[in-house]
């Protein structure tokens, strides 16, 4: 009879083990789906960039796409953000480029909605991954703890300007 107790405690518990792992599972591929579909928004992102950067007459800003990092999905959003911010200060965009910062501006709601997505899927796999004592048996199995998408300050202050 203990025996057999014992038996049911443990099926239980690989059932529970088994359950969480399917689950973060789940959530690691929408967030690979989310993340690809944001390298795809943030590359249509930076051809537009590069279209503004080809239209102005400003000389300083024609090198600036170059420093773009596109291997790594947070220093390539941050990064295409600033180089935006750059060039939106720019006097000297012609109409056309002017369209095409409002076409940025469609953009970054498009980007801002995937990072959300992003962030509540990552919060949900995070916390599932660090429940006690299952986060000892998710590292032997390679499974990571997940980085989210930060807020900008600046976004504050542009709502409190508006």
């Amino acid at each position: 009879m203990i025996k057999f107790i014992i038996i049911i405690i443990i099926l239980i518990i690989v059932l529970i083990i088994l359950k969480n792992y399917f689950t973060l599972k789940e959530l690691d591929l929408k967030i690979d789906a989310c993340s690809g579909s944001l390298f795809e928004i943030l590359d249509l992102k930076k051809e537009t960039i590069e279209k503004i950067i080809k239209s102005s007459k400003n000389k300083d800003i024609k090198n600036i796409i170059s420093d773009i990092n596109t291997d790594n999905l947070f220093k390539y959003d941050e990064d295409l953000y600033q180089t935006f911010k750059k060039i939106e200060v720019d006097k000297t965009l012609t109409k056309k480029a002017l369209s095409m910062t409002k076409d940025i501006k469609k953009i970054d709601e498009e980007i801002d909605g995937l990072k959300n997505f992003y962030n509540v899927n990552v919060n949900k796999y995070n916390l599932m991954y660090n429940k006690k004592p299952f986060i000892y048996l998710y590292n032997l199995l390679k499974l990571e703890k997940k980085e989210v998408f930060k807020e900008r300050k600046t976004s504050d202050l542009n709502i409190l300007k508006d």
